[in-house]
């Protein structure tokens, strides 16, 4: 069987996703479409509006034959580790090509991986000359590309293309013989909150629903979403502020310089946390034009997880299946003797160490008011 492979969050999942779906499955020809989707705490640094099975099922009922988690090792950093994991478990599921949305589909994304392969020490060399001039990663990498003559491929304004260039270097790095299959994005940026005209972006959806403005929804995301969105508890960072609050308070400077990536005196300003009162207040708070907001949500995202420097460094790769249908269980048995890595359908006593992360991270996602049990008994699910 031939397999199509995708990297998505679906927070939550709306109809630009089931086309992204539909074309993956008609551009590529392929018997199967595989999805690697971040779990309960997403990419940007933020727990998502639904739980990973929800948003799974939707996946399976729109489109998706099988659905395997991003370790959470991979799903909660910057682009460059995000796009590296789930290229490494597409690699691993024999997957044959990426399709993925951006916003330029005339462009050579996999001569340009290989390029930049090539540069890779040139490009290192680079980002350690301005690590200490207090621009943000994004703008390093602008001038980075500026550098070596690419300045035409970093624009801001095209997110889906930036992650496209991503998943090309790590292709060319994991995957060389995986084609990439990029298809036009439509509809609405990420950051809208918009018009209500045709695809609406998560963003929008995220926020229409956290109103109880449903109507702006309805008709938008597929029936599943709607349903899920109009009947759960919503997820959202504040939920979470208390506990995020009291680790700060509790956490001595010198617990919290073990955090991942809490680097820069970062544990100093981070105390500036007695005087919020929300979520939004504190991330106002420390806001600055070094850290992004996105950088800074990671990092509370590590604090609240209680993600330490030495235990995500130490964390090993696994396939962790949220679910399949038919296909992608025939999918899964006829390839499942050749994997390089653990296949994860039922807890077993001997992989408790390898998801002990995973497990923490989703037992406190389930501390957010309303939430179910994201482990327990909790065996794939067949659509």
């Amino acid at each position: 069987m031939k397999a199509v492979g995708v990297i998505v969050e679906y927070n939550p999942f709306h109809l630009g996703h089931k086309y992204h779906l539909q074309k993956a499955r008609e551009t590529s020809q392929a018997d199967v479409v595989v999805a690697i989707m971040s779990g309960n705490f997403l990419q940007r640094g933020e727990p998502s509006i639904l739980d990973k099975w929800q948003r799974a099922q939707t996946a399976l009922l729109n489109g998706c034959d099988l659905v395997v988690e991003l370790p959470v090792h991979y799903a909660l950093q910057s682009a460059d580790f995000f796009a590296r994991g789930a290229i490494t478990l597409l690699h691993a599921l024999k997957v044959e090509a990426l399709c993925f949305g951006t916003e330029v589909t005339n462009f050579p994304y996999e001569t340009f991986g290989k390029t930049m392969l090539l540069k890779e020490e040139q490009i290192k060399e680079e980002l350690e000359k301005l690590k200490h001039t207090g621009m943000s990663y994004p703008n390093q990498m602008r001038v980075v590309y500026e550098k070596l003559g690419l300045q035409g491929q970093f624009n801001q304004q095209t997110p889906n293309h930036l992650l496209g260039l991503t998943y090309a270097r790590e292709q060319a790095r994991i995957a060389p013989e995986m084609s990439l299959l990029p298809i036009e994005r439509l509809g609405q940026g990420y950051k809208d909150k918009g018009n209500n005209e045709g695809f609406l972006s998560g963003t929008s959806i995220r926020e229409f629903a956290k109103e109880g403005d449903f109507e702006k929804i309805k008709g938008k995301v597929p029936e599943q979403t709607y349903t899920d969105l109009t009947t759960s508890s919503l997820v959202s960072w504040e939920n979470y502020f208390p506990y995020l609050k009291y680790e700060l308070l509790a956490s001595s400077s010198e617990d919290l310089k073990k955090i991942y990536q809490m680097t820069e005196g970062l544990e100093k300003r981070l105390k500036l946390a007695k005087d919020a009162e929300n979520f939004w207040q504190l991330e106002t708070v420390l806001k600055t034009k070094r850290y992004s907001k996105v950088r800074l949500r990671r990092l509370l995202s590590y604090v609240l997880l209680q993600i330490k420097q030495e235990e995500m460094l130490a964390q090993e790769d696994f396939l962790n299946v949220l679910g399949f249908t038919k296909a992608g269980q025939s999918y899964l048995s006829e390839i499942k003797k050749t994997l390089n890595l653990p296949l994860i359908t039922k807890r077993k006593k001997n992989q408790e160490e390898l998801l002990r992360l995973n497990h923490r991270v989703d037992e406190i996602y389930a501390l957010s008011p309303g939430v179910q049990d994201q482990i327990f008994a909790r065996l794939p699910l067949r659509v």
